[in-house]
């Protein structure tokens, strides 16, 4: 069984955050945490895996368990003086303002 397992949330109000995955499979007797391409390789319904998906929204040192890859976090700490401020990365941002762009275009188009 092939699944596919998304890098970013794609629900609506809540697009373009970063996910990794925890594979629980009893041949590794462990929870690993994944990147999506390795949890797609790696996951095996029929050896009685089970995966949770969760949203890095702040974990810089965080890296999946087969591949060493980072895997990205929705928020990047900011280097301001006050340390308080965090943006949004680039894809989440991107991926948000096209849902806004799209949907204001489609609210000109109704209102006329």
């Amino acid at each position: 069984m092939n699944i596919t397992f998304a890098k970013y949330t794609n629900e609506p109000n809540f697009v373009g955050y970063p996910l990794y995955y925890l594979l629980d499979s009893p041949a590794y007797y462990m929870t690993r945490t994944l990147c999506a391409d390795c949890c797609r390789e790696e996951y095996n319904y029929d050896d009685g895996d089970q995966v949770e998906h969760h949203v890095n929204f702040e974990d810089h040192s965080l890296y999946c368990g087969e591949c060493s890859d980072k895997i990205e976090a929705a928020y990047e700490e900011d280097d301001s003086e006050d340390g308080a401020s965090v943006r949004l990365c680039n894809s989440a941002a991107e991926e948000l303002s096209l849902r806004i762009s799209s949907a204001a275009s489609i609210d000109m188009s109704i209102s006329r």
